[in-house]
């Protein structure tokens, strides 16, 4: 839950619609000695397309069996220096060549097996080619030994994306590094073989500064500080792990540290939000014993840490035996009662299971990853809150699904894509492929279920897998014939679009299902119906492999409605509704509250006021939390339309104070309009024990008072959260009661401010310039400067917009000053595109 956006996001969209990459030029070159610097990839682009389009189905000649990497981390100058010594084996046939990945290193030196002397390469910024003195047989070993050196940021402008490799970031607690590799990003900080189906262990010595505290895989062996302050600490992981899950980070992290059966469990977060790993991470243990419990295979690595760094590229990560997060997980413990962060959090657990315990061989199956740790949140809900909010979940998924397989759709195992990180990594990989194992579970039954899946990872343990390894399992432990399935589900794209009708003729009760999705074959399944009569439901169990099939029910009675799929076990696309009456009657008649709540959302802007009116009054009365919530929401819909009765406005009191879920009382607030009788609510509301609470408390409080009305100790304890919903709220409060005297609370929030926020956080340092006297602005307007020339294009063009449209002569000064810089030479056409689209 995130905080309700105020501004327009027409520049975010742009922003991001129009990023460039620069390409220079650099010649190949052979050496043993020199640096090795980068070819010109407009030469190489036809061949780097095929070799991306066919990297899933490339021969692997050499086997990595070991790695000993040495890396040294000037944060200075925000460069590493690294040793490497790689060990290898044939896989099958004598090899007389190495050829190991290798994006953008400057490689000092090369040795064969310990050399004295310099060994001949050549590297062509990529691929890095080692003619051997002599053919390599299988079972015999070779090791190569490499020096050189990286400047992350260069090899991220040169791959033209930001998702890739290392990485160095600034906090208010210091410097941090931390690597991200996944696809095949680990070759952009130590050469490798960088595929999913290598396994290799090793050992990595991490020099840093001291003070600082370090991560990586497996076990920390020992630590040892110089004479001069650096610190080396050395990690070894013995069990075999693919490359992309090889792990690195460092910074003033705190640490908490705890064991479970005999296993080391370690919390890491910014030591600004210290007292909060423990409660954000407490549930780790009962996750390992529940994924444990259903799986038969106890956590298979050394040990299981989980850091919280800033600036993250992407939601969280699973390197093997230590999870890395993004920023948003650094909350305080209040922060929590609203969003506690679970289902993030057994994602990357499941992982460690199902993706590094058990590897996807190629990117084209990485849905055999991505789909169990994302059915996991679905089963962690299911276990801890009950099936109704599991299934709000899991249709959470099925909706994120059909709203990507309108733009494009693919089969869950797919080798055609043309680059994995941006075509796999999709709702797809995700949703759709955790709903499929949900079908699987209904389709075998529990038992079976988790009998297959404890034969597929102690089967495959500690190896690369396809979708045939899986169906393999399921088929040996169930005697099941699984091919429909896995067919249509697995190697075919999309899913079936279903209509239906219903009469009734003396006696019995006609349905007709059809499938009217694109394709040359039917989908085959079963599902259930529920039929509604006047005072029961009528549940069948039914079998469908055709275009159109019609089903008999004898009951004397006519039914008012029926119900495909009620208890939501399916995916599938339902067609769209034509009588919004039927639609309506049908919500107060399905059992399930979370087919109510997304049947409710889908249908809302067709409902008549009193339609909502009417479904909201019971809603709002509902045991479910989420349906209360979609009541209150078909409340704040029509509340400009209606004037709410005595009972309502009693009934939203009565939430606003003891609804159990923070967002149902914040809800309930906006509901509340009398001044006079709600101004007690909302000052109590101020002390809820939910930040979204006392944000939206506070935000309607400004509705009503002209001057400030916070108590000092309410006004410093809400400017020191670094809860976004109460960061939102307090930027418009001290905006309006103190304007031009925020720019320190603007600065040290501004660490804390996710990349997805920062656009309404910088939108409100602007209006605090604006509304201020113009003699106060000068640091913001530095600063806003300095944003405005360093940070990324899409933000840098925003608050050039946003100068723009400033009146006073320093705004205008410093706008000109940006323009001025090269950085921005791309504003001008991006601004005339913005305007023409707002006309």
């Amino acid at each position: 839950m995130g905080p309700k956006l105020g501004i327009n996001s027409l520049y975010f969209f742009l922003g991001l619609a129009l990023l460039f990459s620069c390409k220079a030029e650099y010649p190949t070159v052979k050496s043993a000695i020199q640096p090795i610097q980068f070819v010109n990839e407009e030469k190489e682009e036809g061949e780097m397309e095929l070799r991306r389009k066919l990297r899933t189905r490339e021969d692997q000649l050499l086997k990595l069996k070991h790695m000993d990497l040495w890396i040294d981390v000037d944060f200075q100058e925000e460069k590493i220096s690294g040793k490497s010594r790689i060990f290898l084996e044939p896989y099958f046939y004598p090899v007389d060549t190495l050829r190991l990945d290798a994006k953008y290193l400057f490689i000092t030196s090369c040795r064969v097996d310990g050399d004295s002397g310099e060994t001949p390469f050549s590297y062509n910024s990529k691929i890095l080619t080692i003619p051997l003195s002599r053919q390599v047989l299988k079972g015999e070993m070779i090791s190569v030994e490499l020096e050189y050196s990286v400047d992350p940021s260069l090899a991220r402008d040169r791959m033209g994306k930001a998702v890739d490799g290392l990485f160095f970031v600034t906090s208010q607690s210091g410097k941090e590094i931390w690597s991200q590799n996944e696809t095949e990003s680990a070759s952009t900080w130590f050469p490798t073989i960088d595929h999913p189906s290598q396994r290799f262990t090793h050992d990595i010595f991490l020099s840093v500064d001291s003070g600082m505290v370090t991560l990586s895989n497996g076990s920390l062996i020992s630590a040892q500080t110089d004479s001069l302050g650096n610190k080396t600490d050395h990690w070894k992981m013995d069990i075999p792990h693919p490359p992309y899950l090889v792990m690195i980070a460092a910074g003033f992290f705190s640490k908490s540290s705890h064991t479970h059966k005999g296993l080391t469990l370690e919390y890491m977060m910014d030591p600004l939000f210290a007292e909060t790993a423990d409660y954000l991470f407490g549930r780790t243990p009962a996750m390992l014993d529940f994924i444990d419990s259903l799986t038969g295979v106890k956590y298979p690595w050394q040990k299981y840490s989980q850091l919280v760094v800033h600036d993250f590229v992407t939601g969280a990560m699973e390197n093997t035996s230590a999870s890395v997060f993004h920023e948003g997980l650094n909350m305080d413990v209040k922060s929590l009662v609203d969003d506690y962060q679970d289902d993030i959090i057994i994602h990357e657990l499941a992982h460690q299971w199902f993706g590094d315990y058990v590897t996807c061989a190629d990117w084209g199956s990485v849905a055999l990853n991505e789909g169990f740790a994302t059915y996991f949140e679905y089963l962690w809900y299911e276990h801890t809150e009950g099936k109704e909010v599991a299934d709000l979940n899991g249709y959470n998924e099925v909706w994120s699904y059909l709203e990507q397989s309108r733009i494009i759709t693919h089969p869950l195992i797919w080798d055609s894509y043309r680059d994995a990180n941006e075509d796999l990594f999709d709702d797809h990989s995700y949703a759709k492929a955790s709903r499929i194992l949900h079908m699987l579970r209904r389709e075998v039954g529990d038992e079976a279920f988790w009998a297959s899946v404890n034969h597929y990872l102690k089967e495959n343990s500690l190896s690369s897998v396809v979708a045939s390894d899986l169906q393999s399992s399921f088929e040996k432990v169930t005697g099941r014939n699984l091919s429909t399935f896995f067919e249509q589900w697995f190697y075919r794209e999309g899913h079936p679009k279903i209509k239906t009708k219903f009469e009734f003729k003396e006696g019995t009760t006609l349905v007709e299902i059809n499938q009217i999705q694109d394709g040359n074959t039917p989908f085959h399944f079963s599902f259930d119906l529920d039929l509604f009569y006047a005072d029961t439901i009528l549940r069948r169990t039914f079998t469908m492999d055709e275009w159109e099939q019609q089903y008999s029910i004898p009951w004397p009675d006519s039914p008012v409605g029926i119900c495909f799929d009620p208890e939501m076990e399916l995916l599938f696309e339902p067609s769209s509704f034509t009588d919004i009456d039927y639609e309506a009657m049908r919500l107060k008649r399905i059992s399930n509250p979370a087919l109510v709540y997304h049947l409710g959302y889908d249908i809302e802007d067709s409902l008549s006021i009193s339609q909502k009116r009417d479904l909201a009054s019971d809603m709002i009365q509902n045991d479910a939390w989420f349906l209360r919530s979609l009541g209150l929401d078909f409340y704040l819909d029509i509340e400009e339309e209606i004037d709410f009765n005595d009972q309502e406005i009693a009934s939203f009191r009565k939430m606003a104070t003891d609804d159990p879920e923070p967002m149902n009382r914040g809800s309930a607030i906006d509901l509340l309009k009398e001044e006079n009788e709600d101004r007690d609510i909302f000052k109590r509301s101020l002390t809820d024990t939910s930040w979204y609470v006392n944000s939206g408390a506070l935000l309607r409080m400004m509705d009503f008072e002209q001057d400030p009305f916070l108590l000092p100790g309410q006004l410093q304890r809400f400017k020191q959260t670094y809860d976004e919903n109460m960061i939102y709220a307090m930027a418009q409060y001290l905006t309006k009661y103190f304007p031009g005297t925020n720019y320190s609370w603007f600065k040290e929030k501004s660490w804390y401010i996710g990349r997805w926020d920062q656009f309404w956080f910088y939108d409100f340092l602007c209006q605090d310039v604006e509304m201020g006297p113009e003699e106060s602005a000068d640091r913001s307007l530095e600063w806003l400067k300095e944003l405005a020339t360093e940070s990324k294009e899409s933000l840098r063009f925003f608050l050039l917009a946003r100068l723009e449209d400033m009146t006073f002569e320093k705004a205008g000064k410093v706008y000109a000053e940006c323009l001025e810089d090269p950085v921005n030479a791309e504003y001008q056409s991006w601004d005339e595109k913005r305007k023409n689209q707002g006309k």
